[in-house]
């Protein structure tokens, strides 16, 4: 039953990681990726820089995003769809005046702004499916909540090499799977948005340049990176040495009682979920009534509840010559977050 140990799964799960990394979207190292420009900044450097071996957590997560696409892929076979297209390119980039022109048609050797060496910045986009009408489909299994964000830079990456690369417009997609719900939401479609191109371009060639500066450096993660706290902070291998996570060393008496401040919450959102699960199935069984279930008297009823559409009557404000923010009040609070480094 050697075979069976956390530590044996865990490097069997790194075996099929790497030869799956290895053939879809080659050496990572080489290139900045779109969802390395959806990222933070710090943690996609240190990702080509500085290597860790993924711990089985993260070997558990990348295998769940892997099978999503399986599922999605069965679902889809009457369809057939590309799967993991490859777009790159390269975009010529001045070290010394910080010249670039993403759209030149032929890459010059010197800049034509000061006459230094030009310098290529590799960026690559893996598409997980596309369509014949030029439709891109991002296909995500994280039921984290605050990341759209990083998701949206991500496939707005791959629509801007899909326009250069083929010379035509496409529209992309969001898909979350929630493999232990089984829900599904498919966003609205995106279209490339012309003001977020800089964005991009510039996110690229800062990830790139730090990529330069510490592949010299003797410790990377001692270096100076631009770090974007965000919602997934907590699963990051470099968390340890951020510089936005310095802090206070508190005494070492304080830490048993963090652990289990941590445990407790790791508890109670398993336990979340559990009851939310739960909770759809008894919906889908029962109609609106009364039961008795042993012991328990069971009660199951509607409600309803008014909402306020914020974006509507700001604009009904605005017309008005006001200001929402006139009418709202703002109270401190404290928030208590704890992470593993």
């Amino acid at each position: 039953m050697y075979f069976l140990t956390q530590d044996s799964i865990r490097q069997g799960l790194a075996k099929a990681q790497q030869q799956e990394t290895s053939l879809n979207l080659g050496d990572r190292t080489a290139y900045v990726g779109a969802s390395d420009i959806g990222q933070c900044t710090r943690k996609a450097i240190l990702s080509k820089t500085s290597p860790r071996a993924p711990s089985l957590q993260d070997l558990i997560r990348f295998a769940r995003g892997h099978l999503a696409e399986e599922i999605l892929a069965s679902a889809l076979q009457d369809v057939r769809p590309e799967r993991q297209v490859e777009l790159s390119a390269d975009i010529p980039y001045c070290w010394a005046c910080h010249w670039w022109d993403f759209y030149t048609p032929a890459e010059p050797a010197h800049c034509p702004n000061c006459g230094n060496p030009i310098h290529l910045v590799p960026i690559k986009a893996h598409c997980d499916f596309v369509f014949d009408d030029d439709l891109v489909l991002e296909c995500k299994s994280s039921p984290l909540v605050g990341i759209q964000d990083s998701w949206e830079m991500q496939l707005q990456t791959q629509m801007l090499l899909y326009e250069h690369c083929l010379q035509k417009s496409s529209q992309g997609v969001i898909l979350v799977m929630d493999l232990a719900g089984g829900a599904l939401q498919i966003t609205d479609p995106y279209v490339l948005d012309p003001n977020k191109v800089g964005d991009i371009i510039r996110r690229a060639i800062t990830i790139w340049k730090g990529v330069v500066e510490a592949s010299s450096a003797p410790d990377p993660e001692s270096l100076d990176l631009k770090t974007e706290p965000g919602p997934l902070c907590g699963w990051c291998e470099y968390l340890g040495t951020c510089p936005a996570f310095k802090g206070e060393e508190l005494p070492d008496d304080l830490v048993t009682f963090f652990e289990q401040y941590q445990h407790l919450c790791r508890a109670e959102k398993a336990a979340k979920a559990e009851k939310d699960t739960l909770r759809d199935q008894v919906l889908a069984m029962l109609e609106p009534g009364k039961y008795v279930a042993g012991d328990l008297r069971i009660s199951l009823f509607n409600r309803s509840r008014t909402t306020t559409d914020i974006k509507a009557l700001g604009s009904l404000l605005e017309e008005l010559g006001q200001d929402i923010t006139e009418f709202q009040n703002t109270s401190p609070y404290q928030v208590l977050d704890v992470k593993s480094a």
